[in-house]
């Protein structure tokens, strides 16, 4: 059947946005190319709906952090966010993740988050296991400060304090060289949040950033962790920023360990910490409870 003028300026415009995307002077239309706009437009109409949030759509899962210079003992686990739903099934975060930003529901998300790892923190401490959680924010800009000054009250109310959260901030983040940025940053770090550097080694951060922002820890990007053993270069750079870190007095966390020769090469060249397969998986609260005690019986 022919193609009414409205199907082709649907088809048109997917396929710019694609060509945009990819970087290219040009693209032939593809089936995939509406099929891909079709479900990116479903993620981003049930984000908005409040079914995720509150019908148990989200879950986390925690990735230990272990001390590679202390018999590997937990320091800390990251934060991860995981989500099923009812009509499309699980959804890659970093799919929705991505998506909400660009939808501006992020902050939302972030908001969800933070309230259950409060709860979260609450039951590992009657467990009788005291470790920071860390998350990854996903918007950062000082319009977001209210997430974390809820959080800090929340925090105060379950006998906690701002010190059991590690905020996790994306090296790309910090390429805005944005003065609003640097003031929210400084401002949780009043509060008492420790601060992060996540996907160090996947761009080129600017040292004064290092120096000047209030962070705690930097965390090696998982290209460079994965490919040290077969790649000299990435052994390199993984090595350096270990250095540079330890003479900054900053706290090194490899992400992406998946086997003992990484792990073991790492802990030669000074690495504090490390998190990945190798160790264990993401492990939901139940999980990771029961991976603690075993641990504490070895």
């Amino acid at each position: 059947p022919a193609m009414s003028a409205d199907e082709l300026y649907a088809k048109l415009d997917i396929t710019l946005f694609e060509a945009e995307k990819a970087k290219s002077d040009y693209l032939f239309y593809e089936q995939q190319y509406a099929d891909n706009f079709t479900r990116k437009n479903e993620i981003i109409a049930h984000l908005h709906s409040s079914t995720a949030y509150q019908h148990g759509e989200f879950s986390i899962v925690y990735q230990p952090i272990v001390a590679l210079q202390d018999n590997k003992r937990l320091i800390g686990t990251e934060a991860l966010i995981r989500w099923h739903n009812r009509s499309l099934g699980d959804i890659s975060p970093y799919s929705f993740i991505s998506l909400a930003r660009q939808a501006k529901l992020i902050d939302r998300i972030t908001s969800w988050l933070t309230q259950h790892i409060v709860l979260d923190l609450l039951t590992f401490r009657r467990a009788g296991h005291h470790f920071p959680i860390s998350f990854n924010v996903g918007n950062v800009d000082k319009s977001n400060i209210d997430i974390f000054v809820k959080l800090n009250e929340m925090l105060k109310s379950a006998g906690l304090s701002a010190a059991d959260v590690i905020v996790e901030i994306g090296e790309d983040e910090l390429q805005q060289s944005d003065d609003d940025v640097s003031e929210l940053l400084h401002k949780l770090s009043e509060y008492g949040y420790k601060l992060a550097i996540d996907d160090i080694g996947k761009s080129s951060i600017s040292l004064v950033s290092l120096t000047s922002l209030p962070i705690s820890t930097v965390k090696i990007d998982n290209c460079l962790v994965t490919n040290m053993t077969v790649d000299s270069r990435a052994e390199q750079c993984t090595r350096a920023i270990i250095r540079l870190a330890n003479t900054l007095g900053l706290t090194t966390i490899a992400v992406g360990v998946e086997n003992s020769q990484v792990a073991d090469l790492l802990t030669s060249q000074g690495c504090d910490a490390a998190q990945g397969y190798y160790f264990t998986k993401p492990l939901e609260m139940r999980e990771l409870v029961e991976w603690l005690d075993q641990q504490s019986q070895r």
